[in-house]
């Protein structure tokens, strides 16, 4: 099947659906709000009582981060940050394990998720997997980071994400010049620590690019960048989901914009449903859910689980910005890494250009590992080879071995631990531990 009739197929099976749970729901059910206020009197009642469930067997309704970890056992913290333009933001904290407990002078380390995703992502599948229980293990102080816009990124001084369009005038632009830079500051004041590793996955990647190469003082604050996936530049040649995308990008952009689309994909009441019923097991629709992955990630079958596809649909999507989306697709245009196009008049008032500034990459001075997967559709094998040119300090560009490891693998990959997690812990002790580590 071509990937438009696929995408056409994954359309109107969703429409339909959604059409159908109209008729079950009362409107609230679409309600990314509604979801998140009641998702957070669930878990705190789930905390309090000290009932522990198997998550991914038992997700009828969705838990909050703080209560997916401490069902796991683990201790989890909330905290709340303010960006300078007035966002609120939820990011979130692992601070020991059951095997290494809390204690004050840990090396830090912060996890940033890619588009469409939360903190929750990292956190999904338990301790034999996931990156941040394997290093709550191994001694680390794990922070995790939350963008505007996505689920525990809904709130502002001055303006509402249901009501106020000024809301969504965001991309990746902006959680690089604000939610990231106020987070790391947030937390290297809260553990008194000079600095902190970052790893990112996908549009993580590319918001720690875009920082430091505007904000160079962010360089001392970061002793290691582990891009996982990195996303900066687009050059052919491409996986064939990218080239639709490039071929179809002014047709997305002029029905997003005649229908006033602002938000995307966001977390709700009706799209866990949505999920747990076209992707669960026993459903006809399972299959389509798992060619929705291959073809937004890459076929790797190996690793991917279709029993878990509908528990991970109620964490993912977790929304975000339509103009986040378009940054990238301008980008794919232009093969370029660079700011956000607001078109040659607008351009020239903010940039004083016709167009926009490139990010600099050059100025990115913090050490940077770059790890990619040969099967992944969004990244070609040859983009971190390319990227390493361009970076002054790259320490490592290397493959996850296994020959088709893909996009979504980096999160919820069967063999993750070996194939990728344990390699990370490795680069992460010496460079916490070895300031000389090459």
């Amino acid at each position: 099947m071509s990937y438009i009739r696929l995408l056409a197929t994954l359309y109107l099976s969703s429409l339909c659906f959604v059409q159908s749970l109209a008729f079950v729901f009362d409107e609230a059910s679409f309600s990314p709000a509604k979801f998140a206020r009641d998702r957070y009197a669930r878990s705190r009642n789930w905390t309090t009582t000290g009932r522990q469930v198997d998550p991914t067997k038992d997700f009828i309704h969705a838990l909050d981060f703080v209560a997916l970890v401490n069902n796991f056992g683990y201790p989890a913290e909330e905290h709340r940050v303010t960006t300078a333009d007035g966002y609120k933001l939820r990011i979130h904290r692992i601070p020991g394990s059951p095997r290494n407990r809390q204690a004050f002078g840990k090396p830090v380390v912060f996890l940033q998720h890619g588009v469409l995703g939360s903190s929750d992502m990292w956190v999904l599948m338990g301790p034999n997997r996931d990156l941040a229980y394997i290093l709550a293990d191994a001694g680390y102080d794990v922070w995790l980071g939350n963008v505007r816009g996505n689920t525990y990124g809904r709130s502002h001084k001055r303006f509402s994400p249901e009501y106020n369009r000024e809301f969504w005038q965001f991309s990746y632009h902006e959680m690089a010049m604000h939610d990231i830079p106020t987070s790391i500051d947030y937390i290297l004041h809260k553990t008194n620590q000079s600095s902190l590793s970052y790893v990112g996955h996908s549009m993580g990647t590319t918001i720690s690019y875009a920082l430091l190469s505007t904000r160079p003082e962010y360089n001392q604050k970061i002793n290691l960048v582990i891009s996982l996936a990195p996303v900066a530049f687009w050059r052919e040649p491409m996986r064939p989901f990218i080239s639709f995308l490039k071929k179809n990008s002014p047709f997305i952009k002029e029905l997003v914009t005649k229908a006033k689309i602002n938000e995307l994909f966001p977390l709700t009441t009706a799209s866990a449903h949505l999920a747990r019923a076209s992707c669960g097991d026993g459903s006809i629709l399972q299959q389509i859910c798992a060619g929705f992955v291959y073809l937004l990630s890459g076929p790797n079958p190996d690793q991917l689980e279709l029993s878990l596809l509908a528990y991970i649909f109620s964490y993912f999507p977790a929304g975000a910005s339509t103009k986040t989306l378009m940054h990238f697709s301008q980008n794919i245009i232009s093969g370029d890494f660079r700011a956000y196009d607001y078109g040659k008049m607008r351009n020239l008032a903010r940039y004083k250009n016709e167009i926009p500034p490139s990010y600099n990459i050059k100025r990115i001075t913090a050490p940077v590992a770059l790890i990619y997967g040969r099967g992944d559709s969004l990244v070609s094998p040859s983009y971190p080879y390319d990227l390493a040119k361009k970076l002054p300090n790259v320490v490592t560009v290397e493959p996850v071995p296994h020959k088709k490891f893909s996009h979504m693998d980096f999160l919820y990959s069967k063999d993750i631990k070996v194939l990728l997690n344990d390699r990370i812990l490795n680069l992460l002790n010496r460079f916490t531990y070895n300031s000389n580590a090459v």
